[in-house]
C-alpha cells in the first residue's frame, strides 16, 4: 500500500539526528527528502487542501503528470487514490462557495481548470486564457478574498532572468478572470536574483495579511566563472 506520511518540526529534527548516526532510506514525505513512492523518481511540486473532512495532496514526479493522495488528517498518512492522472505539470487545488474542489495546472494556453472529485478523477475542464504569459505558463494558486478569487501564474520560461509571476482577479473560480495593470507582481532580473516564480499564496498566522511564497533560480559557475548549470 503507498502512502504518503508527514513529519512535523520536531519530528523531523529527531530523524536528521538519527540520520546523523546512520544512512538509512525512508519512503516518507517531508521537508527534507520528497520523493514519489511507486518509482522513486523526483519530486517537482506538491500542494496541499482540505474539502469535507479530508485532506488532498497532488504531486508531480519528473513533471510527468499527478497523482492524487488522500487522508483524514493533515498530518496523514496520505494515500495514492489514482494513477497518472497526467494534465500536464503543477497541480493546485482551491474550493469554490460551495466547497466543491476545482483542479488547477499548467496549460500552452494560459492555466488550465477542472472540477475534482472525492476520487480523484477531473472533469469540465476550461481553459484561462487571460492567464497566458506569451508563451508556456505554469505554476498556478488560487486565493479567495472578499469576494474575489485571485489567480497566480508564471512563466515563460524558469531559466529566463524574466520568468517571473502575474496575477489576474475574478469573482467567478474557473471563469471571467481580468488582468490588472499592476503586473508583473514578482520579477527581478537582477545576475543575483532573477527568475521568481511558482509562488503559492498563503494566509498569514494573524487570519489576516498574505504571504507569497516563490523559487528563484541559482546559476552555477566552477572556479573560472564558467557557467555550468542550475
Amino acid at each position: 500500500e503507498e502512502t504518503i506520511k508527514v513529519y512535523d518540526d520536531v519530528e523531523i529534527i529527531e530523524k536528521q539526528e538519527e540520520e546523523k548516526e546512520e544512512e538509512i532510506e525512508d519512503d516518507s514525505f517531508e521537508a527534507l527528502e520528497c520523493r514519489h513512492l511507486s518509482d522513486k523518481g523526483l519530486l517537482i511540486m506538491f500542494t496541499l487542501t482540505e474539502e469535507e473532512g479530508y485532506f488532498y495532496l497532488c504531486t508531480s514526479p519528473f513533471g510527468r503528470g499527478h497523482y492524487i493522495y488522500k487522508s483524514s488528517s493533515p498530518l496523514g498518512p496520505f494515500k495514492r487514490i489514482t494513477d497518472n492522472i497526467a494534465n500536464m505539470i503543477d497541480g493546485s487545488f482551491a474550493l469554490d462557495k460551495n466547497f466543491n474542489l476545482k483542479f488547477y495546472r499548467a496549460n500552452h494556453y494560459g492555466i488550465a481548470v477542472s472540477d475534482m472529485d472525492e476520487n480523484g478523477h477531473c472533469s469540465n475542464r476550461k481553459n484561462i486564457a487571460s492567464a497566458h504569459m506569451s508563451l508556456w505558463t505554469e505554476g498556478p494558486s488560487v486565493t479567495y478574498k472578499d469576494g474575489r478569487y485571485y489567480l497566480t501564474a508564471c512563466g515563460s520560461h524558469l531559466e529566463s532572468y524574466g520568468y517571473r509571476v502575474n496575477y489576474s482577479v475574478s469573482k467567478e473560480i474557473d471563469n471571467h478572470f481580468e488582468n490588472p495593470n499592476y503586473n508583473p507582481l514578482l520579477i527581478s532580473t537582477t545576475d543575483k536574483y532573477n527568475s521568481l516564480g511558482h509562488s503559492s499564496t498563503v494566509l498569514a498566522p494573524d487570519l489576516d495579511g498574505y504571504y507569497i511564497v516563490y523559487h528563484h533560480l541559482i546559476h552555477l559557475y566552477d572556479d573560472n566563472k564558467k557557467f555550468i548549470g542550475h
